[in-house]
């Protein structure tokens, strides 16, 4: 029972180890140390092309994007800001109005009275 396990395991890591040196020699070229010169060559062209595409196009069109996008959110604060004052001074001047109002009707009705 031992030896059957055993011859098992033995044929399993021999079948094993061929198909490794089976996929090294013909089946997988990137485990041949032959193609690996190509490979880095496509690899640094591919990457080389893709980092000039985004620092020279893309990423300058999203960094004029968030700048125009943080002086438009500064601008509308500042507008927000100008208005609330706005409108604090015309609520001052509401009450005012308001007050003068009421002490003109009691002059009013206390010389009514």
């Amino acid at each position: 029972m031992v030896k059957k396990i055993y011859l098992h395991i033995i044929f399993l890591s021999f079948f094993l180890i061929k198909e490794a040196f089976a996929a090294e020699s013909g089946g997988m070229p990137q485990l041949n140390p032959e193609f690996w010169v190509s490979q880095i060559f496509w690899l640094v062209l591919t990457f080389g092309i893709m980092y000039l595409v985004l620092s020279k196009l893309i990423l300058p069109k999203i960094s004029n994007n968030l700048e125009s996008r943080k002086s438009q959110i500064l601008e509308n604060i500042e507008a927000a800001e100008k208005q609330r004052e706005d409108s604090e001074t015309k609520l001052k001047e509401y009450d005012q109005i308001i007050l003068k109002s009421k002490t003109e009707a009691n002059n009013m009705f206390n010389q009514a009275r």
